[in-house]
């Protein structure tokens, strides 16, 4: 919460950036981005979507979680369509160009 507060201020103040790095407090060498909406869906492009339950905080900022579901794709009005049945440990990957799929790290 206090990255979010700490952006929308920045924001606020900077009126001609549409992005803000500014380093992370919890992560040594870790940096936070503000990004605005707009130039956010300028220039970056979903492929995937996943939905999760939040288990057990843990030290460190660490949490345990599950996936409970994952988009297969977007429809004309860039809604997630939803995997039914979802497969447990699967990650669905939608729009990507044949080069990015190709040079997926994961």
């Amino acid at each position: 919460m206090f990255s979010r507060a700490l952006g929308a201020a920045l924001h606020s103040r900077i009126k001609d950036a549409d992005g803000i790095v500014f380093p992370s407090v919890r992560d040594p060498g870790g940096f936070n981005y503000a990004i605005l909406p707009e130039p956010s869906d300028r220039v970056f492009r979903n492929v995937a979507c996943a939905l999760a339950r939040i288990g057990k905080r843990r030290r460190y900022q660490l949490v345990e979680y599950t996936f409970v579901g994952c988009a297969d794709s977007l429809d004309t009005e860039e809604s997630f369509i939803w995997a039914d049945p979802y497969h447990p440990n699967t990650l669905g990957m939608y729009g990507m160009t044949k080069d990015e799929f190709e040079r997926k790290a994961f």
